[in-house]
């Protein structure tokens, strides 16, 4: 009785999902920090990547990230790439765009531990042009 409770347990605690969502907001771009560049808003742009993992070794989708994710979140920021490619989407987006002026970024994540994983990012803010 003892080893079944122990093995659904642990069966339990290790096909168990996880979930999570964040926000954040950079400053000012540090590009547009220095009172001498001119610029101007051409619009608000979004910009949005994802990548998913397949049994913590494979990787699909917009950027890498997502493969060995104890590791990535150890030795660094596991949304790093991620957040590179929603942010060139979101300027990409624009027509004219050079860059964003403070943009938000929500990262959204879903575990199967050791099965898949998924992140996205998405951003948001005003896009402008270099004078």
């Amino acid at each position: 009785m003892k080893k079944t409770l122990a093995v659904v347990a642990v069966a339990l605690l290790g096909f168990s999902g996880c979930s999570m969502r964040t926000s954040s907001m950079s400053n000012i771009n540090p590009n547009l920090s220095n009172s001498k560049i001119k610029y101007e808003i051409v619009g608000k742009a979004e910009g949005t990547a994802s990548c998913v993992s397949i049994l913590s070794i494979f990787e699909v989708g917009d950027a890498s990230g997502c493969a060995f994710p104890i590791i990535n979140t150890l030795f660094g920021n596991s949304y790093g790439a991620i957040e590179e490619v929603a942010m060139t989407r979101a300027i990409d987006s624009i027509p004219n765009a050079d860059s964003m002026l403070a943009p938000r970024f929500t990262m959204s994540g879903f575990t199967f531990p050791l099965l898949f994983s998924k992140k996205t990012v998405t951003v948001r803010g005003k896009a402008v042009e270099f004078k």
